[in-house]
This record gives structure tokens, C-alpha cells and sequence, in this order.
């Protein structure tokens, strides 16, 4: 078998749920996946030892073995050492060698790992939205805001391991309320579903008269941004006025995010964006009004293509790249 073909078995990390699939090297398809729900509770090594019992049952099911091994995970990711450095939901597999007891649990594969939101962005300059294009710029806004930027095949990295991952902390307004990484301001506290959640719960509080209360069946518990699209197809004003904020700050998150790199399209996903809501209609237009091109309106912006799957297609996609360099080196 050559390195360009075979499975390549393919591990989403986040703080609850871990999405593992069966990548095919021959179609370019997730064969088949599977969700593992996570145990925060239990120790580092119960932890992996879990996902490596589910990785091998998916394999057992598909009948084939692993020719490699892609591992994308929330935190900050050693991608030469395959080691977990930060992680705030799973603090208790920080430091530990996971790829290379990922090697070992599966025949000395090769073993790529990545952050999550690279390997996100990744996926979708291969395989979805941005392929085809030589500089992707990736933003998912879900409960917070992943970013993750892909030049010429390869997704841009740093010697302190942290960029880009932060685009969702850069400062829109320093002013602005207190953010969960300590500043002020920064795109996450509105760019968000836990943004959009808080300026619900905020009106909520004031007694401002909306139909949202009726959209969450009078719990102020079931806050959500489906119940904003949903009053905001009513023309809701509270719901226009928190859409318009929510709008902004993704606009000017992404015009920052052009005006640093020049990306060729700009990729939005994520859970926000996943319901075909009018999110990446808004952000072309404020893009198309705020942001400095050349030629102007170069940057397209269009909707991720991958959904839940870009993160696996993504450590897919770093594995082949690997088995290929070493190929021209060998």
C-alpha cells in the first residue's frame, strides 16, 4: 500500500465530545465516525486510553487498519513533540506524550496533531470552502471564536505555538465588557454564541419588550442564537438591534483579520453560522464597505463547506502533506 493511499484515522478533541473518523485516503472521504462522549472527570491516561478504544473500534467496524494517525485538539498544540501545552477543559492531559502513545497504540503509524481551529481551517482550504485558493483565512464562531489561517497548503504557525489561534482576542472595543481571557473588548465577547447568549440574557433582565421571551418558551435558561434568528425573522427590533451588534463585531473581527493577512476568501463556520442564517451575508457586507483590497472586493467570504467534519479533513490533509515532503526528502 502507498503512503497515498489507506485510512487515515482522524481525532477531533474538544472540551465534551470528541468526533473521530475514518478518513480514505483514495476518495478523500470520512468513511465513517463516530462521537466519543468525553470523561472529564477521569484521569490523563484513562482519558486517551478512552478515545484509543474507540478509534480501534472504528476501525474494527470498517475492517481496515490505520495508515496514520491526524489528532486536532482545543488548546495550545506542540506540533513537533505531540505534545497537549494548554488546554482549560482537559488540564489533566496537558504535558502528556500524546502522539507518541498514539504511535504506540496503533503500530507506530505516523501521527500528526494540530489545534483544532488550524486544523479547521485546514480542512476547508483543502477539501471544502477554500480550495482552490492560496491564502484561507478561517473564522468559527461557535461558543467562542476559532481562527486559523492557510497559506500555499500549509497552515501558519509560530515558535510560541500561539498563532493565530487568538483571532477571536484581538480588541474591538476597549471599553468593552470584561472577556473570559481578561481583556476588554475583545471580538469573542460579541462575535459569539456565549456573546449573543449574554446580550439576551441582558435584555432579558431589563424587561425589554421582545418576542424572544416567547422563542424560548419564557425560560431564560434556553437562550440561544436559534431563538434570535428565530424573532429576528419576525423583525423582532431587539433582535434586529443584538443581531446588529453581533453582525458588527464579526465584520470588524474579519476586515482585521484581511488588513493583517490578505487572505484570497475568507471561510466562515461554525455552529452560529451552520444554520444557514444570514451571518456570512451580513459579514460580506461589511466587509464590502470597511475593508482595504486590492483590487477592491478581492476577498471573497463564503460559508464553510465541512461542517463538524472540517477538523478531521484538516489532520487528513497535514498527514498527506507530511507523507509527501518526506517523500521529496527521501
Amino acid at each position: 500500500m502507498s503512503n497515498e493511499q489507506g485510512v487515515i484515522l482522524c481525532y477531533d478533541l474538544g472540551g465534551t465530545n470528541c468526533e473521530i473518523g475514518a478518513f480514505d485516503s483514495a476518495s478523500e472521504t470520512i468513511l465513517s465516525h463516530r462521537k466519543h462522549k468525553v470523561d472529564a472527570k477521569a484521569d490523563g491516561g484513562a482519558l486517551l486510553a478512552g478515545l484509543i478504544r474507540t478509534g480501534q473500534e472504528l476501525l474494527a467496524d470498517i475492517q481496515q487498519p490505520a495508515c496514520g494517525i491526524g489528532f486536532a485538539s482545543t488548546g495550545i498544540v506542540d506540533t513537533d513533540t505531540g505534545v497537549i501545552v494548554a488546554m482549560n477543559h482537559l488540564a489533566q492531559l496537558e504535558g502528556m506524550p500524546v502522539g507518541q502513545q498514539l504511535a504506540v497504540a496503533f503500530d507506530h503509524v505516523p501521527v500528526v496533531m494540530e489545534n483544532d481551529a488550524r486544523a479547521y481551517a485546514m480542512g476547508e482550504a483543502t477539501f471544502g470552502a477554500g480550495k482552490g485558493f492560496a491564502n484561507v483565512l478561517c473564522y468559527t464562531i461557535g461558543t467562542g471564536v476559532g481562527f486559523g489561517f492557510v497559506h500555499d497548503g500549509e497552515p501558519m504557525r509560530s515558535e510560541g505555538l500561539m498563532s493565530p489561534v487568538l483571532g477571536g482576542h484581538v480588541t474591538g472595543d476597549v471599553n468593552g465588557p470584561l472577556c473570559s481571557c481578561g481583556n476588554r473588548g475583545c471580538m469573542e465577547v460579541f462575535a459569539s454564541a456565549a456573546g449573543i447568549k449574554t446580550m439576551m440574557t441582558d435584555a432579558w433582565m431589563r424587561d425589554v419588550a421582545s418576542v424572544i421571551r416567547e422563542k424560548c418558551g419564557n425560560n431564560i435558561h434556553k437562550v440561544s442564537p436559534k431563538a434570535l434568528f428565530a424573532a429576528l425573522a419576525e423583525k423582532d427590533a431587539l433582535a434586529i438591534d443584538i443581531f446588529d451588534r453581533f453582525s458588527r463585531a464579526v465584520g470588524a473581527g474579519i476586515v482585521t483579520g484581511i488588513h493583517l493577512l490578505d487572505p484570497d476568501v475568507v471561510v466562515l463556520g461554525g455552529g452560529v453560522v451552520a444554520e444557514d442564517l444570514p451571518v456570512v451575508a451580513a459579514a460580506r457586507d461589511y466587509v464590502t464597505r470597511f475593508a482595504w483590497t486590492q483590487p477592491e472586493g478581492r476577498v471573497q467570504i463564503v460559508r464553510a463547506a465541512l461542517g463538524d467534519h472540517a477538523a478531521l479533513y484538516g489532520v487528513a490533509a497535514l498527514l498527506q502533506r507530511k507523507r509527501r515532503c518526506a517523500e521529496v526528502s527521501g
